[in-house]
């Protein structure tokens, strides 16, 4: 995680009818009725939104730094989701057709983000401390080199192989 890094972009901003539009794929016919900038991020620009009709929010995240950031992004969701939880990629607009920069729209997750949780010694375990934790059966150990094992097996981004050295 970046530490003392400040957001190098500026925020694009978004009104409900924007919104609206950049939503239409996943629930056409319905509008934009709230709408959140989620200010945490360094790169992109991300907002919680509520549709008429709908009382799931999603998220809306327009790519603002790297354009093939967004076609990165949906590569590896498309490599891992079935094994690591993650919010649900709704919809993707890799190329920027809709909008004038790509933009996805993903699930909302409810929770504490990461580094919020580290900072007030939340009971979030990283991966060394559970590698270190007494196991005297070693099924821990065994169960975290069987999902690097697959990953690694699988590991592929636009039809090339990519290394990965443990």
């Amino acid at each position: 995680m970046k530490d003392n890094w400040e957001r190098s972009h500026p925020f694009v901003r978004l009104d409900l009818s924007t919104l609206t539009d950049l939503a239409r794929p996943i629930l056409p016919g319905r509008a934009v009725v709230h709408a959140d900038l989620l200010t945490a991020g360094l790169a992109n620009t991300n907002y919680k939104v509520l549709m008429s009709e709908c009382d799931k929010p999603f998220v809306v995240r327009v790519y603002t730094r790297d354009s093939a950031a967004c076609r990165k992004e949906v590569d590896i969701y498309n490599l891992i989701h079935d094994r690591v939880p993650l919010p649900d990629i709704l919809y993707a607009d890799v190329d920027g057709r809709r909008y004038e920069r790509p933009y996805a729209i993903t699930s909302w997750v409810d929770g504490v983000m990461l580094d919020r949780a580290l900072a007030h010694g939340s009971a979030v375990v990283n991966l060394c401390e559970f590698l270190n934790a007494p196991d005297p059966r070693g099924t821990r150990v065994a169960a975290v080199v069987r999902l690097i094992r697959t990953t690694v097996e699988r590991w592929e981004v636009n039809g090339r192989k990519v290394l990965v050295e443990l």
